[in-house]
């Protein structure tokens, strides 16, 4: 299968633009020439933006190669299986014993990733066949005829579009937006007879009236959008609550999230809420269900990594203790039918994301341990290594890493210290993942809830304080915090709201991606609209 042919997973995948992606290239040492080959195409990667890594460097000093490979395996965020006659014999278990070892092994540590999560290895696990080489010479298990290769004509960027553009995130097609269906009024039929006193009938009791219809707008109208395109809520993650909280100033953190949300139900086009917050998080499913007059309209949506809200819960279960409160939430899931907001699926893991992110840290630990007494870490990197490995399927949340790192917990304030810290590196990872994905951006500028990391460098944050400060100098405080749920969207068209919400956004006069130029092009009565001035980014989640 061609690049022309690429699943929706590959293709419409996502990348920060911030964080170069890590990339392993796995290949045979099949003779030099090929060896050569793989140097000038890693070398070809590298001077495109890409962490590309292989062997070569490493062999500068002795190493223990199969722990050298698992790692790199287990954290690049993709490995490119380059084709060659070798790598599909060996990979495929037809050499002999002793040919090959390293890319035997390497071929096996990603079967077994492929045989553990096959939807999870699709997106990370990419066949590559380079110049001369056949897309025969890849391994059977990676699907050569049933999922897409990339083929590598020369080592330019034309050369390398289709590949390139997976491994940035930039894909060749957009999908245009979804346009609003065509307004089509029945056949004519007699004009309604009024009579004498007023009252209207017809003049014949077979003829039906004709019913009033709204102008068909032209082409060219401008449509009433959201400022925002999409905004995560970070806030009422339980992990993220727990750290900002510290059991203090519940009832003020509670009227801060309830007020943010209300402003990014307002602003944003969609509303992104993490499925495990929605169900773990009393105080997020009593704002959200707030919005219940809204769920038919796709304005707020959950989001998790499986097909629906009760495949999530029954996976969720399996990462968290029998009895435990979490696990009693997402037991209760199972049994409800209270109704929800839409579920939309990730392609993305936030566990794998947070996995990798967790293991490229050991590379920058000092960070961690800034300020504190390191006589007592001494151990600290090995046993920061081996968390991912002691959590097995439990969830990769703050406080099961705590008992990973600090077995049973920490014991000293230097400790508490680190682990609090630790916890923040986890609670950052696991908004990124999302962020990344939707291309949303949060809610900063919070009193209590604000968090350190920002939304995806595609997208727009609000503001919280500035928006607030907007509306009281505009006199629709009242409006805004006053309106029934239900009413924020026609809210969000009043002339003086939609003028504050458009001045309070920083890239409304500054620094606003091109894709997501915003403007008031319509202003009449106490009315406005606002336009995009071109389409926002495709995303799988469309």
């Amino acid at each position: 299968m061609s690049r022309a042919d690429d699943l929706t997973p590959l293709e419409s995948d996502t990348v920060d633009a911030a964080h170069p992606p890590s990339v392993f290239i796995s290949y045979a040492h099949e003779d030099a020439h090929h060896q050569e080959q793989v140097r000038a195409f890693w070398i070809f990667l590298r001077s495109n933006g890409i962490d590309a890594k292989l062997d070569l460097p490493a062999t500068d000093r002795r190493r223990d190669w199969a722990l050298w490979m698992l790692h790199h395996v287990r954290t690049a965020r993709f490995v490119l299986v380059i084709a060659s006659p070798a790598y599909r014999t060996r990979g495929d278990g037809e050499a002999e014993p002793g040919v090959g070892k390293g890319v035997q092994w390497e071929a096996a540590l990603i079967r077994e990733e492929v045989f553990r999560d096959s939807r999870a290895a699709l997106q990370k696990f990419v066949p590559v066949v380079l110049p001369g080489q056949s897309a025969a010479d890849i391994p059977t298990w990676l699907g050569p005829t049933t999922t897409s290769h990339y083929h590598v004509n020369d080592f330019t960027v034309a050369g390398a579009d289709g590949l390139l553009r997976l491994l940035t995130g930039q894909p060749g097609e957009i999908q245009p937006p979804l346009g609003r269906s065509p307004v089509l009024p029945p056949r004519d039929g007699p004009e309604p007879v009024r009579s004498a006193d007023g009252s209207t009938g017809t003049a014949a009791s077979s003829v039906r009236l004709v019913p009033r219809l709204p102008p068909i707008p032209s082409d060219d109208a401008p449509r009433t959008v959201a400022p925002i395109h999409r905004l995560f809520l970070h806030f009422f993650d339980t992990h993220f609550l727990d750290e900002i909280a510290r059991g203090r100033n519940s009832d003020l953190i509670a009227g801060e999230a309830r007020k943010a949300t209300r402003m990014a139900v307002l602003a944003a086009e969609t509303v992104f809420v993490p499925a495990a917050s929605y169900i773990e998080s009393d105080l997020c499913a009593e704002t959200i269900n707030e919005y219940r007059g809204l769920f038919d309209t796709g304005q707020i949506v959950l989001v998790g990594g499986e097909a629906n809200l009760i495949d999530f819960a029954t996976a969720k279960l399996l990462q968290y203790e029998p009895n435990s409160e979490r696990f009693k939430k997402y037991e209760a899931v199972l049994a409800s039918s209270t109704t929800t907001p839409p579920f939309r699926s990730r392609t993305r893991s936030a566990t794998r994301d947070i996995r990798s992110a967790w293991l490229r840290q050991l590379d920058n630990l000092s960070i961690l341990l800034d300020g504190v007494p390191t006589a007592s870490f001494a151990d600290f990197e090995s046993k920061w290594a081996g968390v991912p490995e002691w959590l097995g399927e439990r969830a990769f949340t703050p406080e099961y890493v705590v008992r990973g790192l600090f077995h049973p917990a920490p014991r000293s304030r230097s400790e508490l210290v680190v682990a609090r810290r630790a916890g923040s590196h986890v609670n950052s990872e696991y908004f990124r993942s999302y962020t990344t994905e939707l291309m949303a951006g949060i809610v900063t500028n919070l009193m209590y809830l604000n968090s350190p990391y920002t939304g995806d460098a595609r997208s727009v944050d609000l503001p919280f304080r500035i928006l607030l400060r907007e509306f009281q100098s505009s006199g629709v405080t009242d409006l805004v915090l006053g309106a029934r749920p239900e009413r924020l969207i026609e809210i969000r068209d009043h002339q003086e709201v939609a003028a504050a919400i458009l001045r309070s956004i920083p890239s409304a006069g500054e620094a606003l991606p091109e894709d997501m130029t915003l403007a008031v092009v319509a202003s009449a009565g106490s009315e406005t609209t606002f336009a995009r001035a071109e389409p926002p980014p495709s995303n799988p989640l469309d």
